[in-house]
């Protein structure tokens, strides 16, 4: 079911008190997100827009998935440019693990 991850998510990033419930989760959420609309697309063979082509008709279900893909991919980038997700992401000990993990020997 496509829309059950984004449900969980919500619900995930809405707790209180949780270490899911922080702005350090914020970027592998979008990460996930991102995966299943790219998984979903090639499950249900779903056409990508043709840039070559203005007057292509999509699916409605393509048509939503570009869209859910567009917005997510430019919040994902200003996620770069805000000071606070990067100090999140430097003070997360998961993440300082994830990153010795796989550049240290």
């Amino acid at each position: 079911m496509l829309l059950k991850p984004f449900k969980i998510l919500t619900k995930m990033g809405q707790e209180k008190n949780t270490p899911l419930g922080s702005i350090g989760s914020v970027l592998w959420g979008f990460d996930m997100l991102l995966e299943v609309l790219e998984k979903t697309r090639e499950k249900y063979k779903i056409e990508k827009r043709d840039p070559n082509n203005e007057n292509q008709k999509l699916s409605h279900l393509a048509t939503c998935i570009d869209h859910a893909h567009r917005l997510f991919s430019k919040y994902y980038e200003l996620t770069d440019d805000t000071e606070a997700y990067i100090v999140a992401m430097v003070l997360d000990p998961r993440q300082k693990y994830k990153y010795f993990f796989d550049h240290w020997q």
